[in-house]
């Protein structure tokens, strides 16, 4: 009865493996159908072949399409194969190499199958071997009588191997894949499945045989339904591996006894692990920018760590029990972090800008409030002088501030100036009525750019008359290399000495930003500052690489008359 049945089963059968090759051809863009494409259609010749070696009655005519069988289902398992990695998620291992060694096996299988002896077939000269069968009774064949030899065994061990493979990489995708696609996860583990329950039932059930080729044929029309009946392409499950290298950041696995048992690439890469890491101890290959999560016990859950250039977030989350491995994931924020850097300096910037405004501005402003009210009761030409000189001041502070706003930098150009006469333009725009300026050497000349240094000496007497009162004597002198400003106030504040020129830094009461432009000015023009005991028991302070010059002309940058009565 069974075998009544079979040939009528084989031929359905591939008529349904036809049609479904030639369906799945016509839409070959979902993920594994060009392989399912190739499954089918050997599939197909293997029924065929067999369904036609049924009905001849001669030997010869028989054992050549028990060769084509032989040869559909080497390329079977072939294409199956190459279904299982793209599956899987291991296309880079499809390469024109792996292509070669899985063809080979069914180009020999059909040669050596379709020269052996008893098919009175000869292909170049081969002939009259019994590397695939020994002897074949015609009577008996259908049944599976056939005396194999050793050629065969090889072929269906490699045949086994290859299947057992593709199922592996099917089950094990399978098994670990999202639960939002259980039915068809479910669908592919049951045709990949059926080959080998059809093989079993071949092997051990007594009078049944020849199933496996209707197996494998089953096997791919549930396969070729799940790619576009339940779209396989778009639910395949991803792969650890797949996801572990598609990752921007790097993963680093580190089991309970501190080993590296996984990592991607990225991690490879960021932190220049060599080849043979994989397994060995994290102490000994990691860097020592990751010492602080040596201890797990100790180890911060995130942190940022520099290596090699690079600013890296390092983050680890444990898994298992309480002494489980740990995960850690690296992300390199070198970019991020240097951006956040400057967005901070330009914002300290700007703030220290709008201080040295404020700062800088109550001189002039206070001299020019001041000459006003002078100016408004007495109408004295000198008075009005000083309130223009003041407002002149401030438009000049207020473009040289904008200017190094934009710059990021205080700029200067250096020219010769005379130290009398920056001194004295200075002391003109700061409120000393009661104090005293002297000039020690009226002749000295310096190179400085001129409003850079009239805005330093300002700052230096505001300092002078802020801490020694409004009755201070202020000493400007010339040193071989430099200039000094001394006073005799009541000198440094021991308190504050070391950290004299920092931003906020004062000694009673003060913004604690004069001393700061000061220093930034000097340092623009590439000066060095020094800050000591005055001889008088005041402040002094020394500025050192300024270049003298001794017979230049002087830029005296006097403001232009006016006229005696303004408002007249």
């Amino acid at each position: 009865m069974i075998d009544a049945v079979l040939p009528v089963v084989y031929a359905g059968t591939a008529v349904a493996t036809g049609t479904l090759a030639a369906f799945t051809w016509r839409d070959r863009s979902a993920t594994g159908s060009t392989a399912m494409v190739g499954v089918l259609v050997a599939i197909t010749f293997w029924l065929v072949a067999i369904t036609a070696g049924g009905l001849v009655t001669d030997l010869r005519t028989m054992l050549v399409l028990s060769s084509v069988a032989l040869a559909g289902l080497s390329l079977t398992v072939a294409f199956l194969f190459v279904f299982a990695l793209r599956y899987a998620g291991y296309d880079d291992r499809l390469t024109g190499r792996t292509a070669l060694v899985l063809l080979v096996h069914p180009l020999l299988v059909g040669f050596f199958a379709i020269t052996n002896d008893g098919t009175g077939v000869s292909l170049l000269g081969v002939g009259g071997h019994d590397l695939i069968y020994e002897s074949v009774e015609i009577g008996a064949y259908a049944n599976g009588n056939v005396e194999w030899a050793d050629g065969f065994w090889v072929h269906t061990a490699y045949a086994y191997l290859l299947t057992l493979t593709s199922t592996v990489l099917v089950l094990k995708t399978t098994l670990t894949s999202n639960d939002t696609y259980r039915f068809q996860s479910a669908t592919v583990a049951v045709a990949i499945l059926v080959p080998w329950v059809s093989n079993v039932l071949d092997l051990f059930v007594p009078g049944i045989d020849g199933l496996l080729a209707l197996g494998f044929g089953a096997s791919a029309i549930l396969l070729t339904v799940s790619i576009h009946r339940y779209e396989l392409s778009n639910v395949t499950p991803v792969p650890r591996r797949v996801v572990m290298e598609a990752v921007a950041d790097g993963v680093l696995v580190l089991d309970a006894d501190g080993r590296i048992v996984d990592l991607n690439d990225r991690a490879r890469s960021l932190l220049e692990l060599p080849g043979d890491a994989l397994g060995a101890d994290a102490c000994s290959v990691l860097p020592p920018a990751l010492d602080e999560f040596a201890d797990p016990a100790t180890a911060p859950t995130r942190a940022r760590v520099s290596y090699d250039g690079r600013t890296l977030d390092v983050e680890t989350t444990p898994f298992g029990d309480e002494n489980g491995g740990r995960v850690f994931v690296l992300r390199d924020v070198t970019e991020q972090h240097a951006y956040r850097e400057e967005l901070e300096r330009k914002t300290e910037r700007l703030d220290r800008f709008a201080s040295v405004v404020s700062h800088d501005l109550r001189n002039p402003l206070s001299v020019a409030k001041g000459y006003a009210d002078i100016a408004e009761e007495t109408h004295d030409p000198d008075a009005f002088e000083r309130v223009h000189d003041a407002h002149d001041r401030m438009d000049s502070l207020i473009e040289d501030v904008l200017l190094m706003a934009r710059e990021g930098e205080t700029s200067t150009n250096p020219e010769p100036v005379g130290l009398a006469d920056v001194a004295d333009r200075a002391w003109t725009t700061v409120d000393t009525e009661d104090g005293t300026l002297d000039v020690v050497d009226p002749d000295a000349t310096v190179e400085a750019d001129p409003d850079r240094i009239v805005q330093l000496f300002e700052n230096l007497f505001r300092n002078a008359i802020e801490h020694g009162g409004r009755d201070v004597t202020v000493t400007v002198g010339a040193l071989d290399d430099g200039f000094s400003v001394a006073d005799d106030g009541e000198g440094i504040d021991p308190d504050v000495d070391e950290d004299l020129f920092d931003t906020g830094v004062t000694g009673d009461g003060g913004t604690g930003l004069g001393l700061a432009i000061v220093d930034r000015i000097a340092s623009a023009h590439d000066w060095t500052v020094t800050a000591t005991e005055s001889d008088d028991g005041g402040a002094r302070f020394e500025f050192h690489g300024v270049t003298r010059r001794p017979d230049a002309d002087v830029a005296t940058n006097d403001p232009e008359p006016i006229p005696d009565d303004p408002f007249a």
